[in-house]
């Protein structure tokens, strides 16, 4: 999708409907983390697309999105085809990505927007943070992935004007814990509490 300014950003709408529902992939994750699911009978196997998966599942009943963020990666390693961006990324350049993605895909309001990170700055030892933010920058080997400056985002986030009084918010989590392996001691803890 030609989002303006000679840059363009792969999208992947489907279904019908309203509220339109778009789904924002973690760190480094392309839209297709939203349509393929792990196999419980072969842990550890490729994931794979499947009908179940979040994005094919909400299709069924309402209109819902994904993109493929500038600097991600599909889950075959492969980079996504979206024009690469100045980095390090923050959450206002990606605010403004998402304003332009969704006009320029002439999808409407109401949406649902359905984020991959919780505040965990607020949850985490400032050792665990820090070694968050150091992996994070190690990472960007200047081949074009995305490379948060995290900091920066959260003061973008915790800047912005409050959210309007009664806006629903529903969290859902994983119910099988999981690590992040830095700073020492289990990361296990912050999620859930930063959810």
């Amino acid at each position: 999708m030609d989002i303006g300014g000679g840059r363009r950003i792969v999208l992947d709408c489907r279904g019908s409907g309203s509220p339109t529902v778009f789904l924002v992939s973690g760190t480094g994750g392309a839209s297709d983390e939203w349509t393929h699911v792990a196999d419980p009978a072969r842990p550890g196997a490729d994931l794979k697309p499947d009908p179940s998966a979040v994005l094919p599942s909400l299709a069924r009943s309402t209109r819902v999105c994904a993109d493929d963020r500038p600097g991600t990666t599909r889950l075959d390693g492969t980079p996504n085809r979206s024009t690469p961006v100045h980095r390090p990324t923050t959450a206002a350049a990606g605010a403004g990505d998402l304003r332009a993605l969704l006009a320029a895909a002439g999808e409407h309001p109401p949406y649902v927007l359905v984020g991959a990170s919780p505040f965990l700055e607020d949850t985490l030892s400032p050792a665990q943070w820090s070694a968050w933010t150091d992996r994070i920058r190690a990472g960007d080997r200047g081949e074009g992935l995305e490379a948060p400056d995290y900091p920066a985002a959260v003061r973008e986030v915790r800047a912005a004007p409050a959210l309007p009084r009664g806006l629903p918010a529903v969290v859902l989590t994983s119910d099988h814990p999981w690590d992040l392996a830095v700073g020492g001691g289990s990361t296990w803890p912050a999620w859930p509490a930063a959810q």
